[in-house]
Parts: structure tokens; sequence; C-alpha cells
């Protein structure tokens, strides 16, 4: 990223940011990530932990209801980030408590394309979860 993108205004991971969500496997990532020049988001994947994640990384942002959701603007846009993890499960969620969330951050973007990033897909496709 560095040496290819490092004019890129941000860099986005959608999880999954560890494979166990344990706090030792975020104070690793934050030192991987500490190489970056480039600014960056984390969102939480099925493979993560909420409260392990927003402990290692308290600047990366969270909604009035404890979930890790942003939004970052930018000349072309808004970027919204979701916070989609279940944690016990393998499939995401978006709950109301969300998706009011989103309503609201969409509603400030007054017209301006809004461009959202989550773990996991908002709408079912039909896969089968082993």
């Amino acid at each position: 990223i560095n040496q290819r993108h490092s004019d890129a205004t941000l860099c986005v991971f959608t999880g999954d940011l560890t494979d166990d969500g344990e706090a030792e496997s975020y104070a690793d990532l934050k030192v991987a990530l500490s190489r970056l020049t480039v600014p960056y988001r984390l969102l939480p994947g099925n493979h993560d932990r909420r409260a392990n994640l927003v402990a290692a990384f308290p600047e990366n942002g969270t909604d009035g209801n404890g979930f890790v959701q942003s939004a970052f603007d930018t000349p072309e846009g808004r970027l919204v980030f979701l916070d989609s993890l279940a944690q016990g499960r393998v499939t995401g969620e978006l709950c109301d408590k969300r998706l009011a969330w989103l309503d609201a951050r969409l509603a400030e973007a007054a017209g301006k394309p809004a461009y959202l990033f989550l773990h996991h897909p908002p709408l079912e496709l039909g896969l089968t979860i082993l």
C-alpha cells in the first residue's frame, strides 16, 4: 500500500481483522498497521470481537450504541462504515439501531453519492453456510 498507493485518501479494512478476536491479535495488527503511511478505517468481521477491537483502536470510531461505525466525507461523496458483526455467528446483522444510524448518515449526505463499507453482504445471497 505504501509503495503503490501512498497517495490514497484512506485505506479501508472490512474484516476479518483477526482469526480469533483476542486482544493480542489486535495488538499485533496495530503494530503492522503502524507502518502504513495513509490513514485507515477498520470494520469487524465474524472472526472479530468488537470490544477488543475498540479497546485496541479507540480512534477508529464508534456510534452512540457502541457499534464500530463512522462516516468520512470526501469531495467525491460520503463513505459510510457499517458494523455488521453479530458476535458468535458467521452471518452478519444490521439491526434497527444500526439501520437508524445509517439512515441518519445518509440524510446528512444531502444528495451527494454515498459509498457503504461492511464485512457481510447486506442482502441474502442464497449461499449455504457450512
